[in-house]
């Protein structure tokens, strides 16, 4: 048996940290064509490299809950073990829907659930969830990451913040943009991410703020000097019992936040923020208070990185507790 592999279909800088932490060898998988192509094209890709890998264990990352699924059916024929890492994807939302698309979706994730060998997730209500289901699960949040780039720049504003964004459904871009402005002019919101592909871009671009700017898609490290560039990072999701990347990059750089007012949220980050719902008016409230607060939360965020530092290394220790245990179990029955 060769040594481990991480397996996603989607990059993502949650899986690269966490395959360098288990010493598994990252392979991500990519078709830029429509679904009807890409998954049978990702799926022939990952039964290849299994062939050619034989790995013992096998991590991979959930989103994508097809590649998820096939690992689970393939586990039969290969004989390795299953670590699947779902930080998100359990769309809550759609339990009770008719829909066969999500009768499928759920249907396929608890089967998943069960037949993965672990599953991590990034909070206490996940892993009940897990469990409840049949699975095993542990708790192991994002690893602060190590952002190298450091080339700032001049940016527009008096103060200058950036909202983490991809233009998902979850994410109160036209709010934003609304509280962008009752804002003073000399505060700026860069807004990253691939805004072409936004439903509504027509309507956003056509009365854009001027004090708001659409970066667009950044190539990482362009993305990396803009964020260590910011006074203020601000991260929103409407999504409870999600943990956000924007987040752990803002305290990686012990930048100011200003993150979405949900549980999960306030309890992880807990120092450093400001904490808003999707209203207009308390977004920009938020916004203004957060310029004025620039020193107070930097503290904040130095004392919660430490913090978040401690405590993920505490949980990871368990979780490679759980994954041994798992190794030796697969030993056994191979011997």
């Amino acid at each position: 048996m060769s040594h481990k592999i991480w397996i996603t279909w989607e990059d993502h800088r949650r899986s690269r940290e966490l395959s360098t932490a288990f010493s598994a060898k990252y392979v991500f998988l990519s078709c830029n064509r429509s679904r009807i192509i890409r998954y049978p094209v990702l799926g022939a890709k990952t039964f290849k490299l299994l062939l050619s890998e034989k790995p013992s264990l096998v991590f991979c990352q959930n989103p994508s809950i097809v590649l998820t699924s096939l690992l689970c059916i393939l586990k039969i024929f290969f004989k390795y073990s299953l670590i699947v890492d779902r930080h998100s994807n359990f769309k809550f939302h759609t339990s009770k829907s008719m829909n066969p698309k999500w009768i499928i979706f759920h249907w396929l994730s608890k089967l998943s659930l069960r037949r993965a060998d672990l599953t991590i997730v990034t909070n206490q209500f996940l892993k009940s969830y897990i469990e409840s289901c049949g699975g095993k699960s542990e708790i192991l949040p994002d690893k602060l990451p190590s952002l190298k780039s450091a080339n700032p720049q001049k940016l527009l504003g008096r103060v200058n913040y950036v909202f983490v964004s991809t233009f998902s459904e979850d994410e109160p871009i036209h709010e934003l943009l609304a509280a962008a402005k009752m804002i003073e002019n000399s505060k700026n919101i860069y807004i990253t991410g691939n805004h072409k592909k936004y439903r509504d871009i027509d309507k956003i671009t056509s009365n854009l703020p001027s004090n708001v700017t659409l970066t667009g898609f950044l190539s990482e490290e362009d993305y990396q000097d803009l964020l260590h560039s910011a006074d203020v990072v601000i991260v929103i999701t409407t999504q409870e019992y999600t943990l956000t990347c924007g987040a752990y990059e803002a305290v990686s750089l012990e930048k100011p936040m200003i993150l979405g007012d949900t549980q999960t949220i306030r309890e992880y980050f807990f120092s450093g923020a400001l904490y808003t719902s999707s209203l207009p008016s308390d977004l920009a409230e938020k916004i203004e208070a957060a310029g004025n607060q620039l020193s107070s939360l930097r503290d904040g965020v130095v004392a919660l990185k430490a913090t978040l530092i401690e405590t993920w290394n505490d949980q990871f220790k368990e979780v490679q507790k759980q994954i041994a245990d798992i190794e030796g179990r697969h030993k056994k029955r191979a011997l």
